[in-house]
């Protein structure tokens, strides 16, 4: 029986290498208004409905908050948030709730999925304050950063296992895994997500201007954010970005902002006060 000759690892690492460069390439996509390129695996339908499943998980163990006038301006507010994102935007279901909670958060998934802590709302201060956080939510979906980072992992998770083919004859392997693992994760998953926030607030910046709501509000509520709750210190492992940073960025990117505001159909400017 003739034997057959399997292919070496170096070979094995080399194809999978090759499957990886093209799966990045094929995968390849322009964020709206920023133009960055971004890798989304995930085909949009898929990630609208995993979104959506996630959402409901979520709110069954939260307490909702349907009525009153907290309730009636995040769903206003986000209805016109919503209307202002691009076209392929506007047809999803766009959802936005208020959580009955201390925690000052707010998060968006996949699809348009928003809810609101009504622990954060004392920061927000005005309807245009919300406007710049609901803003800011909706600019992650329209990014498509919860479907990216699912990318990301699925990608960082062939790229080791294409390094562990690669490496397995090496007396370093378990030292150069580990150091690439640490590596991965300081120098691609922790920046990406604090480059993911920084997008989202310019995003946020355009949408809620569009709406028009008075983006300078946006910086307004940072620094209300800074002054009950502190700036975040500067650490390499901080997800997110400094609330100093964040005023920077939402100051460069004003002129910018002040422009669609100025040319919205409606200007609402700061509307009403909140609390």
């Amino acid at each position: 029986m003739k034997a057959i000759s399997l292919p070496s690892r170096s070979l094995i690492g080399a194809a999978a290498s090759v499957l990886l460069l093209a799966l990045i390439i094929g995968a390849c996509s322009r964020v709206p208004y920023t133009g960055r390129r971004s890798v989304v695996l995930l085909d949009f339908p898929s990630e609208v409905e995993l979104g959506a499943a996630a959402y409901k998980e979520i709110l069954a163990e939260e307490k909702i908050i349907p009525e009153g006038r907290e309730a009636k301006a995040v769903r206003v507010v986000g209805r016109r948030i919503s209307q202002h994102t691009p076209a392929a935007w506007r047809k999803l279901d766009w959802e936005f709730q208020l959580i009955k909670s201390d925690s000052v958060n707010a998060f968006c998934l996949p699809g348009g999925k928003v809810a609101v802590y009504q622990g954060i709302l004392p920061a927000m201060g005005t309807e245009a304050g919300l406007a710049a956080v609901l803003g800011h939510e909706a600019g992650h979906a329209v990014a498509r950063h919860g479907a990216e980072r699912i990318s990301g992992q699925m990608l960082l998770s062939l790229g080791l296992a294409v390094a562990d083919v690669s490496l397995s004859n090496s007396e370093h392997h378990d030292g150069i895994m580990a150091m690439l693992g640490l590596g991965a994760s300081l120098g691609v998953v922790l920046p990406f997500s604090r480059a993911n926030e920084l997008e989202s607030d310019y995003l946020g910046g355009i949408f809620m201007a569009k709406a028009g709501y008075d983006p300078r509000e946006s910086v307004a509520v940072w620094e209300r954010m800074s002054t009950m709750y502190g700036d975040q210190p500067v650490a390499i492992f901080s997800t997110h970005p400094t609330n100093r940073k964040r005023i920077e960025r939402l100051g460069e990117e004003m002129p910018t902002f002040m422009r669609h505001y100025r040319r919205s159909k409606k200007q609402y400017g700061k509307g009403i006060t909140l609390k």
